[in-house]
């Protein structure tokens, strides 16, 4: 047993009694005022004191020779706060999930190499998962820690990978890395996971992170029940469901200490448009331009400006006409100088397209609907076209590489990016992405040959290398993103059009920033 002075559950309550009385004085206390009002010896409390320095959680300022709360115990009030905000920001979706479902819904959140249960909302049925709330468990056989490992940032996905043994829990638990790896990717890229009776037999979970606006991952959800009642099918049905709820919870969240809030996505100064789109970086001017397509507006901004040309039909395409910018609309085309002059172009004949882009060379390529698929070929100057490739699929977006050897495209019902090679008739399906994830919009290929795409009602920007393979998701604060293009002087820019027009009315209300355009790094 101890027996010295400053051990035991006598030196704790004295240690905390002395953090309670400094608590009440924030301006300090000296160490006289402190024996004198909690009656202690001055050897008592010139020992604890020492300890609570030595570990932080109180600060002695030597002008004045006055005691304060140290760091450290600010960041455990912060982490216990950042822990009920996570709560009290999940707690009605969890339960709109549960009484949707009627079964049990969780909020977890990493510790360590850990996934911990902070609630649980029980479902409505006798036999149904309870799991101990405060329970650690295991990253790699749950659905929470799956999702939680897939959304982390690559360098600390891989830090944690190392650090832990994969222990078979059940028969079903993945103790594969490469299996484990190649899940994380697919999680990734579809934004929820699934626990096949790998943590516990017999129970069934799905599982989305949570992250907030700043692109910290915060925590996650899941929904869990018997394997009878949730089979693969319905929980690949709920699994959309999972990352829509942890969306809207990650976006209740407030911002915490240390979030990366100037490496995110941020709003390039100006008003909202109703449905920006069609995105071009003047390299020349240091300049970016898109549409508001329905304002109509082309509209411009640099490090100093913004400017707006007010056009008398919506805007169905932006393209370069030489060295002049075009906009199309259903009755034709005009030609739109740089200080905002407006002239028509007579010659270009009302052509129905579905995409418009640039070569580098500076030929007009465009997708045109067809009765059976979509034809993608080149338009001469009064809109003439000839047919390249046909395909079934409908294209949303067309994008040159820079070098212009390659043409990729986003096919918005099936979710592909799709290369073309000029002098080859076989189109190739880069990858595809779930309907779950949002649907496909905008496409821009960078300098090192990386496939950036937008997403409708996605909430983020995916990037892929030319292979196919999920390289990051960058989140947005706002659900409806149309069109994306790589600039800035360096060419490390991303900027992103959003819409503000298809959102519905409870979603502005946390996506108050829609019909802006985001700009952020590409490395």
């Amino acid at each position: 047993m101890n027996t010295r002075p400053g051990d035991g559950t006598g030196a704790l309550e004295k240690a905390i009694d002395i953090l309670d009385e400094i608590s009440r004085h924030p301006s300090g206390i000296s160490q006289g005022d402190l024996a004198a009002r909690l009656e202690l010896p001055r050897t008592t409390i010139y020992r604890l004191l020492a300890t609570l320095v030595a570990r932080g959680l109180v600060s002695r300022e030597d002008v004045g020779r006055t005691y304060s709360l140290g760091m450290r115990y600010v960041e455990i009030a912060h982490q216990n706060y950042a822990m009920q905000n996570l709560v009290g920001a999940a707690a009605q979706e969890l339960r709109d999930l549960r009484d949707l479902t009627g079964e049990t819904t969780y909020i977890g959140k990493l510790e360590g190499a850990a996934v911990i249960s902070l609630e649980r909302y029980d479902g409505a049925h006798d036999h149904r998962s309870n799991a101990e709330l405060g329970l650690r468990k295991a990253v790699h056989a749950t659905g929470q820690g799956k999702a939680l490992l897939a959304a982390l940032p690559a360098a600390q996905q891989k830090e944690l990978l190392d650090k832990i043994h994969l222990e078979p829990l059940t028969p079903h638990t993945l103790t594969d890395r490469r299996h484990l790896k190649r899940q994380l990717q697919l999680i990734k890229a579809r934004g929820w996971s699934i626990d096949d009776e790998e943590n516990v037999p017999g129970v069934r979970c799905v599982a989305a992170a949570v992250i907030d606006s700043f692109g910290m991952v915060r925590g996650a959800i899941s929904l869990a029940g018997p394997a009878y009642r949730l089979p693969i099918s319905r929980l690949e049905l709920l699994g959309p469901e999972l990352v829509e709820a942890a969306r809207r919870i990650g976006l209740r969240l407030e911002g915490i200490a240390g979030a990366p809030s100037s490496s995110g996505p941020l709003v390039v100064p100006g008003s909202a448009s109703l449905y920006g789109a069609y995105p071009y970086w003047d390299n020349h001017r240091a300049e970016l331009i898109w549409a508001d397509t329905l304002a109509p507006a082309l509209r411009r901004a640099n490090a100093d400006t913004q400017t707006r040309t007010r056009l008398d039909k919506p805007i169905t395409g932006l393209f370069l006409q030489g060295t002049e910018l075009c906009a199309t609309h259903d009755q034709g085309a005009v030609l739109i100088g740089p200080e905002g002059n407006i002239r028509p172009l007579p010659e270009w004949r009302p052509i129905s397209f579905q995409a418009i882009t640039n070569r580098p060379n500076g030929e007009i390529w465009a997708a045109l609907r067809g009765p059976h698929g979509t034809a993608i070929g080149r338009l001469n100057s009064t809109a003439a076209f000839r047919r390249q490739w046909y395909t079934d699929e409908t294209i949303e977006c067309l994008r040159w590489t820079n070098d212009g050897k390659l043409l990729y495209a986003t096919a918005q019902q099936s979710g592909a990016i799709l290369l073309f090679r000029p002098g080859s008739d076989r189109i190739h399906r880069i990858t595809s992405v779930p309907r779950g994830a949002g649907q496909l919009s905008g496409i821009a290929i960078d300098a090192l040959g990386r496939i950036w795409t937008t997403m409708r009602h996605g909430w983020s920007v995916m990037t892929f290398r030319d292979d196919g393979v999920l390289e990051r998701t960058t989140p947005l604060p706002v659900p409806f993103s149309t069109g994306i293009e790589i600039g800035g002087k360096e060419l490390d820019t991303v900027y992103v059009t959003t819409a503000r027009q298809p959102v519905m009315l409870n979603e502005l209300k946390i996506a108050p920033l829609s019909g802006h355009v985001f700009r952020f790094p590409s490395r």
